[in-house]
């Protein structure tokens, strides 16, 4: 859809207006002047009239190409792209077999709609110069004003980079036609004098010097003299004028710019939007030990700032690489991330409210203050329903005080009254103002808060986003976290106090239909604490209660089932922890006894079936896939951990180690490096220091190699830093080498790109016996050549042993629905007596889909590792 718009944009752009107002008046404007389309050409040699007709024209499309993509709703990169498309269409013109004019109009036409106050400033200078010297050097003065002004009015991202790729297609058209700078003797005057004055004379001369040495007959009056006296004189005094003029005229300029610094938003764009939630969750994550250190209600476990961070990141992860052309794809996806990632009382009441938010924004080509502080109103019930029992004194209050405030500026009012503001910044601001007070005030209301001298940890993260959105639309950076050298507060915590033990975060696919308000009074018998949402079908609830077992089984059956059951006084019962552990993710296919052993945490992948449908076992994959390929329909989808799976598995980690060690498929694959990364930032000092996130640069059991090898290492008493040393040592040593038994599954799951002529041939030499092996090494894919016969253990048992090179190796073997041969492959390679198979597993769900059923894979090493 955005790029029809941008074709659209073309084709605007491309409507010959100069030529057909010349050919109205009798004359053909490609054939006379500079044979160019322009209004000045028309301006000059057909009439003046019809000159000033064809800029305003020229003007217009430029501009509305960019309000069309603008009201739609489109990014600023759209938006940009559009406004150069139209030039493009105007310089080089589908109606005129692509003949044109030079773009000027057009552009300025763009750049007015794009960004109308630094298009104001720029014309400054272009006026200025067009008077005195030439329009063509006025033209050039405008392109640097507006690169230097977009970014001090800091509109780079849109109209300075609109202005630099619109600078190509300008000056190309000044150069044309090219066939007459190839037939010059100095072809660099021209070049120089094209470019520069957009003639094929050197312009030396100004504006007036030219009028008044032009001027035959008759005296020139006294007041010309004076005026023109200036530009007349030589270089030398010529140039201290001016400079005298530019000093006297600075200070009234800079003041004009910094009083038209204010930062003006009226609406916002898709683009505003998604930033505004990004900021939000990078600001909580500098923030969130500020929030933790004041956590004392409902229970002070310090983890409001943590569950607050991880709620917006999990929206991060979902919306920040991805592009939006309305409101309504990007708040369907906040909406199902804010749902699977919601943890705590602070993030369930947060998602509540912002569910509310974006039900009231979705269907807005952009949002204006008005809307988006009705929103915010709205969102004060939709909070306070999501808990069972509302206390004044939290988030609640907070969320309330900021939602009326920026409703009562921002609604509409009558003609008698004072205006309603339109500036979104300023609505913000208000907004937290009035939370801020109400912030002060949750100390007075709550006696928990009171005692321990502290505000609501919630209602402070609150604020926070708050101060995000408003940096966001100003374009500051969120200030980096400052270092606490004392605790905000230090609340006693006493834990046998807890009237509850256990934190139970559920949802399930709600089929029976249950109402939130007859779940709500079921749940309230078993805990406190309760928070329910409901999204799309889908319910899930927060509670603290006694009898976990309990709520989880009355539950089990539900379809979409997932919960989590943590115990808040687990620490009273801490075992001695081990100095360091391993996280390895799901492709690893380590043995389950090594990992039960090991106590090694393990990070799953998730694949989904095109139903929606989460696929659990192998088996129901192959089978599932198999049915797929037959009927030409979909094959199922994987994606990579989120940070907040690995945020879990972090801290279930933590209650084993002092340290660990987190081992990922290579970066270059999967972007779960990433998100592993990104949940480690989570973590304040020391405990972000105490994870390593290791890339191992390979993939499925050759990673199951390199984890083997580091357990290896910390069971011989290794640290974390010599562990690490050892692995990178290791890593380049292991080699991967696969073979599919049916390529079609990747064409079709579209992992291979290929014309679908190829794919029947190629499977056809498949099953006549032609193999092709493929793998990876130093965490590149690479081709291991082609193989003859059908035997495919034998194929790769070969395939090993030739780049083994007699050598003493390790194997580890994974198949996709393939034991025989897995177990074929082992017999043959351990044949040889310096060949030992460490293990045969299955491959995960995430691989299968990849390489479909009956795939045989082998990672390998020199045993002789020191060498």
């Amino acid at each position: 859809m955005p790029f029809t718009w941008i074709i659209i944009s073309y084709l605007l752009g491309s409507i010959p207006f100069g030529f057909l107002i010349s050919k109205f008046s009798g004359k053909n404007i490609l054939e006379i002047g500079w044979k160019k389309t322009s209004g000045s050409n028309v301006y000059k040699n057909v009439g003046k009239l019809q000159g000033i007709l064809t800029g305003i024209l020229d003007i217009a499309k430029g501009y509305l190409a960019v309000w069309l993509v603008q009201r739609l709703g489109f990014s600023p990169e759209i938006q940009i792209f559009s406004g150069v498309a139209a030039i493009l269409g105007h310089n080089w013109s589908l109606f005129l077999k692509f003949s044109g004019g030079r773009g000027i109009g057009t552009f300025a036409g763009a750049f007015l709609a794009l960004a109308p106050k630094v298009f104001g400033f720029s014309l400054i200078p272009f006026v200025a110069l067009a008077l005195v010297w030439d329009a063509a050097i006025g033209t050039l003065a405008f392109f640097v004003a507006a690169i230097f002004l977009s970014a001090h009015f800091n509109e780079f991202r849109l109209s300075g980079v609109f202005t630099l790729l619109s600078l190509g297609p300008i000056l190309i058209k000044r150069l044309s036609p090219v066939s007459e700078i190839k037939n010059s003797k100095d072809k660099f005057s021209l070049i120089r004098n094209r470019l520069i004055f957009d003639n094929d004379q050197f312009l030396r001369s100004f504006r007036i010097n030219r009028i008044f040495q032009q001027k035959k007959t008759g005296k020139i009056s006294l007041a010309f003299k004076i005026i023109t006296a200036p530009f007349l004189l030589p270089p030398k005094y010529g140039w201290r004028i001016a400079k005298f003029g530019v000093n006297a005229a600075k200070k009234p300029l800079e003041k004009l710019i910094s009083q038209n610094r204010e930062n003006v938003v009226t609406e916002l764009t898709v683009e505003d939007f998604k930033k505004m939630i990004v900021a939000s969750s990078q600001k909580i994550v500098l923030h969130q030990e500020e929030i933790n250190k004041i956590n004392v209600f409902p229970v002070a476990d310090k983890d409001t700032g943590y569950n607050m961070a991880a709620t917006l990141l999990g929206i991060e992860g979902v919306i920040s690489q991805k592009k939006y052309s309305t409101l309504r794809e990007l708040t369907d996806d906040i909406k199902e991330a804010a749902m699977i990632n919601a943890r705590g009382n602070a993030g369930m009441i947060l998602t509540g409210y912002l569910i509310e938010i974006l039900d009231r924004i979705k269907h807005l080509e952009s949002i204006d203050a008005f809307h988006l502080a009705l929103a915010m109103k709205r969102g004060i019930k939709a909070a306070r329903f999501s808990i069972t029992s509302p206390v004044e004194g939290t988030i609640l209050d907070v969320i309330k005080a900021a939602g009326n405030k920026a409703f009562e500026i921002a609604k509409l009012k009558n003609s008698e009254e004072k205006k309603s503001e339109k500036n979104i910044i300023k609505v913000l601001e208000a907004a937290y103002s009035a939370g801020e007070i109400a912030l002060k005030e949750t100390k007075e209301k709550l006696e928990v808060l009171k005692q321990n001298d502290v505000v609501d940890a919630g209602g402070l993260g609150f604020l926070k986003i708050l101060e995000a959105w408003v940096e966001s639309l100003k374009g500051i950076a969120p200030a980096p976290r400052v270092e606490v050298t004392s605790p905000v507060s230090t609340p006693e915590v006493l834990r046998e106090g807890l009237k509850f033990k256990y934190e139970v975060v559920l949802s399930f696919k709600n089929e029976k239909g249950i109402g939130k308000e007859e779940l709500r009074k079921e749940l309230s018998f078993f805990g406190d604490s309760l928070e329910i949402l409901e999204l799309e079908g889908k319910i899930k609830f927060h509670i603290h209660t006694n009898q976990p077992d309990y709520i989880v089984e009355k539950f089990k059956g539900s379809l979409d089932l997932e919960y989590r059951v943590e115990d808040m006084e687990e620490e009273l019962s801490k075992i001695k922890k081990r100095p360091l552990g391993l996280v390895v993710d799901e492709v690893a296919d380590l043995p389950r006894e090594f990992l039960e052993k090991n106590k090694i945490e393990e990070v799953p992948f998730t694949t989904r079936f095109p139903d929606g449908e989460m696929a659990i076992s192998k088996e129901e994959i192959y089978t599932k896939m198999k049915e797929a390929l037959i009927k030409g329909s979909p094959l199922p989808t994987t994606s990579a951990p989120t940070f907040q799976e690995f945020l879990d598995v972090y801290q279930r980690a933590f209650k084993k180690f002092e340290k660990i060690l987190v081992i990922t498929v290579s970066s270059k694959l999967s972007g779960t490096y990433s998100s592993a990364r990104i949940a480690r930032s989570v973590f304040k000092k020391p405990e972000k220091l105490n994870i390593y996130v290791f890339d191992c640069f390979t993939a499925e059991v050759g990673e199951g190699l390199i984890a083997l090898r580091a357990q290896e290492l910390i069971s011989a008493g290794k640290k974390l830093e010599e562990v690490v040393e050892e692995l990178k040592k290791f890593c380049p040593k292991i080699t991967l080498i696969g073979c599919l038994d049916d390529f079609r599954y990747v064409v079709h799951g579209g992992r291979v790109r290929l014309p679908k002529i190829f794919v029947g041939p190629i499977f056809l030499l498949q099953k006549i016996g032609i193999r092709v092996l493929v793998g990876l090494k130093n965490g590149k894919v690479g081709f291991f050549g082609i193989n003859l016969g059908k035997d495919v253990a034998k194929i790769l048992a070969e395939e090993i042993s030739k780049q083994s090179k007699g050598k003493e190796i390790a194997v580890a073997i994974a198949h996709a629905d393939n034991l025989k041969a897995a177990e074929d492959l082992k017999v043959e390679l351990e044949k040889e007596p310096k060949v030992k198979v460490l293990f045969i597993s299955s491959v995960s769900p995430v691989v299968a889909t990849h390489t479909g059923p009956g795939a045989l894979l082998a990672a390998f090493y020199s045993k002789n590792i020191d060498k």
